[in-house]
């Protein structure tokens, strides 16, 4: 099975195209999909437009599919599982995950030029790293007011805006940040 990894680097790489015999995979305009296109495999980082309009099938965006990308926004339609690396590398920087995505992989904008997020109320599982080493994660540890120097480790958690009580349970772990003391 073929994932985004397989293009990792690639940076002048414009487009991928299956075979249309292929079983498995499928494309459209250089983009890679899976057969039934619920999957966006890779969209290819030499591909230099701002946004891309993806198939209203679309229900998944596979490991790293966006790797390096020049996307900038994005309209995540009826999208519901972001998997790991997503945007990692990528230039995206405004994203709104709507209520219909119910997981965020593990690193899924490290590195990214990600610095506008809205996080729907359908996220279920927000993995570790998500926002490492991002402008966004940088300005939430800023609005909480502490310097790194301050912690061993720091917890970041969004309220789950459903829900009329301040309990821990009824928050969102989206960070933890360590400083070696």
């Amino acid at each position: 099975q073929i994932n985004g990894s397989a293009f990792y680097g690639c940076s002048n790489l414009k487009q991928v195209n299956a075979n249309k015999e292929s079983l498995y995979l499928s494309s459209s305009n250089g983009v890679l999909y899976n057969k039934s296109k619920t999957t966006l495999v890779v969209y290819p980082a030499g591909i230099k437009e701002d946004t891309y309009d993806f198939p209203n099938t679309v229900n998944k965006l596979g490991v790293y599919s966006f790797v390096f990308s020049n996307i900038k926004t994005i309209d995540l339609k009826n999208v519901t599982y972001i998997d790991d690396y997503t945007f990692t590398y990528s230039k995206i920087n405004n994203v709104v995950i709507s209520d219909k995505v119910t997981y965020l992989g593990k690193g899924a904008f490290l590195y990214s030029n990600i610095s506008d997020i809205t996080l729907g109320h359908g996220l279920t599982e927000l993995s570790t790293e998500c926002f490492k080493s991002t402008e966004l994660l940088n300005e939430i540890i800023n609005s909480v007011g502490v310097t790194l120097t301050d912690y061993a480790s720091l917890e970041i958690y969004l309220a789950d805006c459903n829900t009329k009580t301040t309990e821990i349970d009824n928050y969102i772990k989206i960070a933890t940040i360590y400083q070696l003391c």
